[in-house]
């Protein structure tokens, strides 16, 4: 997928996530941080490509990442994911839970598009088997597009039911 599914797709994620708390009556602490968080999370798998929208912000990183591993290997598994939930549990933050939360939903909405595409994704890294499902999407077609537009509308119908419910869950 591209970089722009990812993001939008990370906000959809995140928005789904925060409406399922909000109907629990549980809710979302920081909800900037956390959509913010989420976005972070969506791009951050494809750390491992250099011309991504993350490997552009730390080249030499993203192109030894590259080599030593190639796309859609370590930074699309269960692994990297557990690892990167770990690490940013470390900070000594107020934040923390929040930013854990949002990146690991975006780390996921990533994992899951990417499964959609015809190269699938290795997630159980080191494991070379590639997990795709059945119905996948060419990256950059008129399907993705598709995809794309559908995520904005979803996105934008549940924050409004979000906003509609509980004025207070979206108090910057």
């Amino acid at each position: 997928m591209e970089g722009k599914t990812h993001i939008v797709g990370s906000i959809t994620a995140a928005a789904v996530t925060h409406y399922l708390f909000t109907s629990k009556g549980v809710a979302v602490d920081e909800p900037f941080i956390y959509y913010v968080s989420a976005v972070f999370g969506g791009l951050l798998p494809d750390i491992c490509q250099p011309n991504s929208i993350s490997g552009q912000k730390v080249k030499k990183l993203s192109k030894s990442i590259n080599k030593q591993f190639g796309h859609r290997t370590i930074t699309h598994s269960i692994l990297f994911t557990a690892v990167i939930y770990w690490l940013i549990g470390l900070l000594t933050i107020d934040s923390v839970k929040t930013i854990q939360l949002g990146v690991i939903t975006g780390i996921i909405s990533h994992l899951l598009l990417d499964a959609f595409t015809t190269k699938g994704i290795q997630l159980l890294y080191p494991f070379k088997i590639r997990f795709r499902f059945p119905l996948y999407i060419k990256t950059g077609s008129k399907l993705e597009g598709l995809l794309f537009f559908s995520f904005v509308l979803i996105s934008l119908w549940i924050g409004y039911q979000i906003w509609y419910t509980n004025i207070n869950a979206f108090t910057f």
